[in-house]
């Protein structure tokens, strides 16, 4: 019997509960943010797809409640694009960590992205993933960064 491993982990991953949703919420609600149940259902599904698409296999709780701590206080996210933004977060984390060949902790990653969504990026999802996380990824392989990478203060590899 052969066992698709990508079903199996979102199986027993983030499992959309009242539960979850309150600790995630009571997080990001002093910055006026909050997740619905059925947001939370679209971004189970969105972890599903993006660890399909990056070929990873990811038990428990998945990087979401690390995502929300990380960036709930950020001043360029609104609620009507929280979850929208925290999907699409999640999607360049895991991306990031497969091409960096997880040469960089999640918490340095995550760090990483916060200060330059925030700094450099003014808040563009769009030039934090075409810019940075490309970038970053470039050097965790060893690469040599694009001159312009300097301004973009990316965190060493783990040693």
């Amino acid at each position: 019997m052969q066992f698709d491993l990508m079903h199996i982990a979102a199986a027993q991953g983030l499992s959309p509960s009242p539960a979850l949703l309150a600790r995630l919420n009571e997080q990001s609600a002093p910055h006026g943010l909050s997740l619905s149940m059925n947001d939370l259902h679209a971004l189970a599904e969105s972890r599903t797809e993006a660890l399909q698409n990056t070929g990873r296999v990811e038990f428990g709780e998945g990087v979401l409640p690390k995502l929300v701590a990380a960036f709930a206080d950020s001043p360029y996210l609104f609620q009507e694009e929280y979850a929208e933004s925290l999907a699409r977060l999640q999607e360049m984390f895991y991306r990031c960590k497969s091409e960096t060949h997880e040469r960089i902790s999640d918490d340095a990653l995550l760090l990483a992205m916060r200060e330059a969504f925030d700094g450099i990026a003014g808040g563009s999802l769009e030039y934090l993933e075409e810019t940075v996380l490309t970038e970053l990824a470039r050097v965790a392989r060893g690469c040599d960064a694009a001159p312009e990478a300097d301004t973009l203060d990316l965190p060493q590899e783990d040693a």
